[in-house]
């Protein structure tokens, strides 16, 4: 014969002892605290079994919300009482109560429940103390009390108050009754877990983020699907070997992870941050990767989230791109080549032009600002196509542009001059019929590592630009 039934059932019948009777509603509430009503409506409900089968006046749970060498914070969060009078539970002395640590037996109280001791307490056999008579105000004859741990911590207290019996506990009673502290660790934990969820959840609705996790013992990394692909479920994850991880990660990030990763060791930040490329689906997207370091597993871990940030670096490149560039000519700025120039002083040699359009404000005034500019884009292409892959053209000013020439000596610099020169003189502008014609003049400085800052260049090339405009303008000078 196979008999079956369910959990909810047990322990109702006739005839059974208190300690089976806990042990059956332990059984019950154990589905319920882990997987059905939870934290907090399965706490009531098993409170109200322990309380009925105990027979007690009153069960109850104070939190722990602070601690201190001088005081402690605590809240009624739960009771249950056999009868209206018993009832405690909102009274204004026991919401978020504060009481100081200055009384011998009340701090040894506390210390045993740090401890994670039980207390089991028959009010008329204590000595004189404020212990007594505080149970004495609220009846107690006998009372029994469990600390509640959560990861590792003193969480919080299950009591049992009873106000009619000196009631003596068996060892029997007291363990199955601790059984009940580890279930309702367990609801604290649960609960506490499903509130990071759905934080986790609207945070991933958000921001595009997902976990990860690195070992740094045995060198591998984990982390959930949605780093690698927008289609797989969120439950799936994925695990990496050393060597894997580094073939996903773009190689020019490598290096720099690594090293990060070693200064945030080394120097024990409170948090680890970088920015690295890793294949998804066949191409490279941004993520910033934020965690921290967990060293109460038995493995040393690094983990945090990873947040997919390609969209930003794109707007950051962009920024950084029109910082540095011209938006008319799309050629870069006075300040980008000023970075580029700063580089190489001092290190090699290099020729340095500047060249105004001839009676530029005469094209303006007489063609328009429009045309105007696109004689600028006329000249800038013609100056590009007679330079060199690793030569540098910004514009510095309206009609003004400057060209770096690495590795090129004052008398080829010259030539370049003159060759651009001669070929936006001999290359007129052509549309709607109209033919323009311009000139420069381009003042040339050669720089052999004499001249040790750039405002020493910029000087040095606007004198010689400012001899040929004064000969006659379509000249070529040299410093």
């Amino acid at each position: 014969m196979v008999k079956t039934g369910q959990f909810k059932n047990l322990g109702l019948g006739k005839g059974k002892d208190i300690q089976s009777a806990l042990l059956t509603a332990i059984a019950r509430s154990a589905e319920d605290l882990t997987n059905g009503k939870g934290w907090p409506d399965g706490v009531d409900e098993l409170l109200e079994s322990l309380g009925n089968i105990t027979k007690v006046s009153r069960v109850w749970i104070f939190q722990t919300l602070k601690l201190t060498d001088d005081y402690i914070i605590q809240d009624y969060i739960f009771e249950w009482s056999s009868k209206k009078e018993y009832n405690q539970i909102g009274l204004p002395i026991f919401s978020r109560f504060t009481t100081k640590i200055d009384q011998p037996d009340y701090k040894k109280m506390i210390e045993s429940r740090i401890l994670g001791e039980y207390q089991t307490i028959i009010t008329s056999e204590l000595k004189p103390s404020i212990n007594k008579t505080n149970l004495e105000k609220q009846k107690i004859k006998s009372m029994l009390t469990i600390p509640i741990f959560v990861e590792n911590k003193w969480w919080g207290t299950l009591g049992f108050d009873d106000c009619e019996r000196k009631y003596n506990w068996s060892d029997i009673e007291i363990a199955l009754l601790r059984t009940v502290g580890f279930l309702i660790s367990s609801a604290v934990l649960r609960d506490k877990l499903s509130a990071k969820r759905k934080q986790l959840d609207i945070l991933q609705q958000i921001t595009e983020y997902t976990m990860w996790q690195f070992d740094l013992n045995r060198k591998y990394l984990w982390c959930a699907s949605g780093l690698f692909s927008t289609t797989q479920n969120k439950t799936d994850h994925f695990q990496f070997s050393f060597k894997d991880m580094l073939r996903i990660i773009h190689p020019n990030d490598r290096e720099s992870l690594l090293n990060t990763v070693k200064d945030y060791i080394k120097t024990k930040n409170e948090k680890f941050r970088c920015d690295i490329r890793i294949l998804t689906e066949n191409k490279y997207n941004w993520i910033e990767l934020i965690g921290a370091i967990d060293n109460n597993t038995k493995h040393s871990q690094i983990m945090g989230i990873a947040i997919d940030i390609t969209n930003r670096k794109k707007k950051e490149k962009k920024l950084k791109i029109e910082a540095t560039t011209d938006p008319l000519t799309g050629i870069i700025n006075r300040r980008r080549l000023e970075q580029i120039i700063q580089d190489k002083l001092n290190s090699e040699v290099f020729s340095f032009l500047i060249l105004d359009v001839d009676f530029f404000k005469k094209i303006n005034d007489t063609y328009g600002h429009p045309l105007g500019d696109k004689i600028l884009i006329h000249i800038v292409k013609i100056c590009q196509e007679q330079l060199r892959k690793d030569d540098y053209i910004a514009r510095i000013g309206g009609e003004e542009f400057a060209i770096l020439l690495p590795c090129i000596g004052k008398k080829e610099g010259s030539v370049i001059a003159n060759r651009i020169k001669e070929k936006i003189q001999n290359t007129p502008f052509l549309e709607d019929e109209k033919t323009i014609y311009c000139t420069v003049s381009i003042g040339c400085m050669t720089n052999v590592n004499q001249y040790s800052n750039i405002s020493e260049i910029y000087k040095l090339a606007d004198s010689a630009l400012y001899r040929a405009k004064n000969s006659g303008r379509n000249l070529v000078c040299t410093a």
